[in-house]
């Protein structure tokens, strides 16, 4: 990956808040703290084959509804053909809500993720929509907000998983890293 490359769609600002947040061991974090650019420690981490960190990263400085489409598409590449209805309704209910972001479809995805009970990349993503913004308490109860790296997490583990599940998890975690990336730099992912 390009060291020069530009991620128009990242949260630049804050990216030295998110390396603590990756849970590297302490020389590895040590050595980021070498590298200035967004660019640069996606990098290392991939050279140093930390894939999931790189995906956790990129989807803390995402914008939120970019970074649950990139996890979409990884998902749905994977779980699209399941014979599963509370899937198929998951997947259909992210990718209204990507499109047109309201609360009754952030709740619906929520029920969706608890339903799939976090076994599948589908249920993560569904979880990532509920943990976007806006109370995560059921209905009727005072209201509690998501911590704010809820959704990025809920992200990396949607397009973790869907990697993992495949033949080669490492060449998977590295396509679905250059999807995101392309989301970042303003494409669709849809590479």
């Amino acid at each position: 990956m390009a060291e020069e490359q530009v991620l128009k769609k990242y949260n630049h600002e804050n990216m030295l808040h998110f390396i603590p947040e990756l849970e590297l061991d302490s020389k590895l974090q040590e050595e980021l703290g070498k590298y200035t650019t967004d660019m640069q420690i996606i990098n290392f981490l991939v050279r140093a084959e930390q894939y999931e960190p790189a995906l956790k990263f990129l989807a803390m400085g995402l914008p939120k509804r970019e970074a649950i489409w990139w996890a979409y598409i990884c998902t749905e590449e994977l779980e699209g053909e399941k014979d599963c209805l509370k899937t198929k309704n998951a997947l259909r209910i992210i990718q209204e809500w990507v499109k047109q972001p309201d609360d009754n479809l952030r709740r619906q995805a929520g029920d969706l993720g608890e339903a799939l009970e976090f076994y599948t990349p589908t249920s993560w993503t569904a979880t990532a929509v509920f943990w976007s913004g806006g109370s995560i308490a059921p209905k009727g109860k005072p209201e509690a907000d998501p911590t704010p790296y809820m959704c990025a997490q809920s992200v990396a583990n949607a397009i973790t998983l869907a990697a993992e599940q495949s033949d080669d998890t490492p060449a998977k975690m590295q396509l679905f890293l250059k999807r995101g990336l392309h989301i970042a730099m303003g494409g669709n992912g849809r590479i």
